[in-house]
Parts: C-alpha cells; sequence; structure tokens
C-alpha cells in the first residue's frame, strides 16, 4: 500500500530520508560519522555507510 501511494517501498524510503538528515552533520564534521550513524537510527556505522553509498554512489 505504501509503495503504491509513494512511488517506492517503505524501507527505501526510510533509508533515503536517514541518508539526508545526516548530510548536513556529515557537511559540519562537528561529530563521528559513527555518532551520526546512531544519531540518524543505524546501530553501527558500517550498516550506514554501506547503506549511503547504495543511496549516494560514494561513501562519506
Amino acid at each position: 500500500m505504501f509503495k503504491s501511494q509513494i512511488g517506492e517501498g517503505l524501507l527505501d524510503y526510510i533509508h533515503k530520508y536517514r541518508i539526508e538528515q545526516a548530510k548536513p552533520m556529515m557537511r559540519g564534521k562537528l561529530v563521528s560519522i559513527a555518532e551520526i550513524a546512531c544519531l540518524v537510527g543505524y546501530n553501527d556505522a558500517a550498516t550506514f555507510i554501506r547503506v549511503f553509498k547504495k543511496y549516494e554512489g560514494i561513501t562519506q
């Protein structure tokens, strides 16, 4: 139902939202990648980095 309304799957939508929230934090460079990952809802930095690369095409 979500996909039919929004045009993408729920998990894709959540991942993209989290990545968008993380980008300004990464630009500021005030906190580590591990801290940013935790702040946007990932349990570990490795998962965050993998998802970031999937959606952005680059590592941070």
